[in-house]
């Protein structure tokens, strides 16, 4: 189990230059080691867990992105680490992202009471092999 902590004045006004809003900035924790450098355009709302986001994601045809959030809504999520979620017009609720997540131009994922996809169940969704994607 990771140590949250509660994000400091220093980083709320951090993230507030970047153009981020909490509903209740007091419902946001980070692991230890977290900095908002690489988190904007972020509104966050209801309980939130945030990992790290210190390396750079090598995207296929060999695009470099850093990890971190970018112009989307979270609502009751817990982020992993050095994972990169960008450009979500609508919203992520309900979720436990993990580590080394790539999410991208997806208008809305969301989930609510019970499911049959498997909540709380590690899945790998994509595999890539040999240049080409092959669904599991």
């Amino acid at each position: 189990m990771k140590n949250y902590r509660k994000l400091n004045i220093a980083e709320i006004n951090q993230l507030t230059t970047q153009f981020c809003t909490a509903e209740d900035w007091s419902k946001i924790n980070v692991v230890e080691g977290f900095s908002p450098d690489h988190i904007t355009h972020t509104r966050f709302s209801g309980e939130i867990e945030l990992g790290i986001f210190e390396k750079e994601m090598e995207l296929p045809g060999g695009l470099k992105k850093k990890t971190g959030l970018y112009h989307v809504t979270l609502h009751n999520c817990s982020i992993g680490n050095n994972s990169l979620i960008e450009n979500i017009p609508n919203y992520i609720a309900n979720y436990r992202i993990g580590s080394d997540c790539f999410i991208q131009n997806v208008n809305l994922i969301l989930t609510e009471g019970e499911s049959c996809f498997g909540n709380n169940t590690e899945v790998s969704v994509l595999n890539e092999t040999g240049g080409r994607e092959v669904p599991i």
